[in-house]
């Protein structure tokens, strides 16, 4: 709501900032996202998507930028680490984003399709099919803590649900079934019928559901 009330202001603007209100900027991050948008002019001939990283509030995590897969097809979903220089990426987090408005222009703003979940990893996708660079930051920008919780503790929450509290909680907003197989329909169709299958099974047989996410691969090299 936010960003289509900016853009329905009476002049145009260069660049659009995403915020979200539990993340807690550096005192440098403007700075960065900035410098590293005169980065990819410079490299690229235009600005685009800069996603500013995010660590835990105790230092000890990345967790949020931009996320990758370890493997295709059932890799785990990994966040992406800052390497000391603008890296490209593609799948970004909302939660410190800097977008040119030239971006704004061409795609328009987040897929209004999308309850909420997957619409900021559709727009770094959508943003660099456009043509457009998609990076994250050089170094950390801003503290926000995962509140997302770890699979292991949504585990042992849902096997202790009711059926129709399971139904429930894999259609929050936050976590919403449409809204993943909208997000792999559009980007990852090779992995859309694996998810289907899975939020089934998360559903119907939560036990072999969980069993089976541990035997993914957990880890890999960082990006």
């Amino acid at each position: 709501k936010a960003w289509t009330e900016a853009m329905n202001a009476s002049q145009e603007w260069d660049y659009y900032i995403l915020l979200n209100d539990d993340t807690m900027c550096m005192d440098y991050a403007m700075e960065e996202l900035f410098s590293t948008q005169r980065y990819l002019k410079e490299k690229h001939g235009m600005e685009g998507v800069v996603s500013g990283v995010c660590q835990s509030t105790d230092g000890k995590e990345i967790t949020y930028g931009a996320e990758y897969y370890s493997i295709p097809l059932i890799g785990k979903s990994l966040f992406m680490h800052p390497v000391g220089k603008p890296k490209q990426c593609y799948r970004t987090n909302a939660n410190l984003v800097l977008v040119s408005g030239e971006v704004v222009k061409k795609t328009g703003i987040f897929d209004k399709d999308f309850i909420h979940s997957c619409a900021d990893w559709a727009y770094g996708i959508k943003a660099n099919r456009a043509g457009f660079p998609v990076y994250i930051t050089a170094r950390i920008c801003a503290e926000c803590d995962n509140d997302h919780g770890t699979i292991k503790d949504e585990g042992r929450k849902v096997m202790n649900m009711s059926l129709q509290e399971r139904k429930k909680f894999f259609n929050h907003p936050l976590r919403a079934t449409s809204d993943k197989l909208l997000f792999m329909k559009h980007y990852y169709k090779e992995k859309y019928l694996i998810l289907y299958l899975a939020r089934t099974l998360a559903v119907y047989l939560p036990t072999l559901y969980y069993c089976l996410l541990n035997l993914r691969p957990q880890k890999q090299k960082c990006q």
